[in-house]
């Protein structure tokens, strides 16, 4: 059976979309989409240089980001207050601010104090099989909520069922198998961040020769 799923929009997201909007007009009107996605096709098509599209599109972007970074104003997102104090600075108050992953501790004057810790929630009826220390429910990068040992990574246990009475400690057999997996995505996590590393030093390359191109043809 499948259900409906349903997508909110964050603080975060709202506020980016208005400063977007307001200091990005052209770029997001549609006729700029239908433009672009034209000639995107010429290009599949082979009836147009990719070069020359993007630096016909790179060119006014570009300028018009450094004016948004000189004279753009600072947009606030919306914060919850605490009502404590900033451990750090002894100054701020303690905020909750929504990030990319999540709700967070940060202090009410940042920039000027950057402190920041996340938000622990503890499932609190039931202690953990293996070390007998606090649950922690956690989330994955894609949103799914977990269950793990505060005391990660000294224990790694971990679950994605609500924990229950009685439940059994982590045989050596299954540890060593929870150890191998856990390394495996490490590593899967690393060449992948080295991929999309190379992938960007490759497509600025090709940015720099398309505007070295534009320079020579207007020359």
């Amino acid at each position: 059976m499948l259900y409906p799923v349903m997508f909110f929009a964050t603080t975060i997201g709202k506020t980016v979309s208005d400063f977007l909007v307001k200091n990005f007009p052209d770029q997001l009107d549609y006729e700029f989409t239908a433009e672009m996605e034209e000639r995107l096709d010429k290009v599949a098509h082979r009836k147009l240089k990719w070069q020359g599209v993007l630096s016909k599109f790179y060119g006014p972007f570009a300028r018009r980001v450094k004016q948004v970074e000189e004279k753009g104003k600072r947009v606030k997102i919306k914060t919850e207050k605490t009502g404590k104090k900033c451990p750090k600075c002894k100054k701020g108050e303690l905020v909750i601010r929504e990030g990319k992953f999540g709700k967070f501790l940060s202090c009410g004057t940042f920039p000027k104090c950057k402190y920041s810790a996340p938000i622990v929630n503890y499932f609190r009826a039931i202690r953990c099989p293996d070390c007998k220390a606090r649950i922690v429910i956690r989330k994955t990068r894609k949103g799914r909520e977990f269950y793990g040992c505060e005391k990660y990574p000294e224990c790694e246990w971990a679950s994605w069922k609500k924990p229950t009475k009685g439940m059994k400690k982590t045989t050596k057999k299954e540890k060593e198998k929870r150890t191998r997996r856990n390394n495996k995505r490490r590593r899967e996590i690393e060449k992948k961040k080295a991929e999309m590393e190379k992938a960007e030093a490759k497509k600025k390359k090709e940015v720099e020769k398309a505007k070295e191109e534009e320079k020579k043809e207007v020359e």
